[in-house]
């Protein structure tokens, strides 16, 4: 479905409906991509400034969620990339697949974030306490690497290859779930 708003500033309330109304999904959107509630919510409110600052460049007939998703990612890069982590959450490659399902349908995206919540559950109980303590509140590979006694690089790797076991799992559900 193709949200549309006029490219004049007397639509501004239509914008503010639309952009209220698809609040929940760019949310949830930047949720799967970070798991930090309170960075996902930093982004969205960035997001929001360019959103509403680029109201007037909404174009007539595209998608409303898909626009807002565009300028969600871009900014969610873009505090990543200002915060300078060594730790990102997940691939460029699955930031991309989660782009193209968010663009294909609406429950798309909830979707994916079921198969990474059962992916996370399939992790080894050692696994899911490291991604778990990773991505909590505050933390960094430096305060991980000191809670469990290991060297900093050891962290690293380690979540990079729990990230890949994550992103095939998510995969191979996403790809099972388009066959049925």
């Amino acid at each position: 479905m193709a949200d549309a708003l006029p490219n004049d500033e007397t639509n501004g309330a239509e914008f503010v409906r639309l952009l209220t109304a698809h609040q929940p999904d760019i949310y949830l959107y930047l949720r799967s991509l970070v798991l930090d509630p309170e960075e996902a919510s930093e982004v969205l409110q960035d997001a929001n400034l360019v959103l509403w600052e680029k109201r007037s460049e909404f174009q007539l007939g595209t998608n409303f969620r898909a626009w807002a998703f565009q300028i969600a990612r871009y900014k969610l890069l873009q505090h990543q990339g200002q915060r300078k982590r060594a730790c990102r959450c997940f691939s460029d490659a699955l930031v991309d697949e989660l782009m193209l399902q968010a663009s294909e349908g609406e429950t798309a995206l909830g979707e994916m974030i079921e198969d990474l919540r059962r992916c996370i559950a399939m992790l080894s109980p050692r696994d899911r306490e490291l991604i778990g303590r990773r991505y909590a509140p505050r933390e960094t590979c430096q305060s991980v690497a000191r809670s469990v006694g290991r060297p900093v690089r050891w962290v690293y790797k380690a979540l990079g290859r729990i990230r890949q076991t994550l992103l095939e799992c998510v995969m191979r559900e996403a790809a099972a779930r388009r066959s049925k």
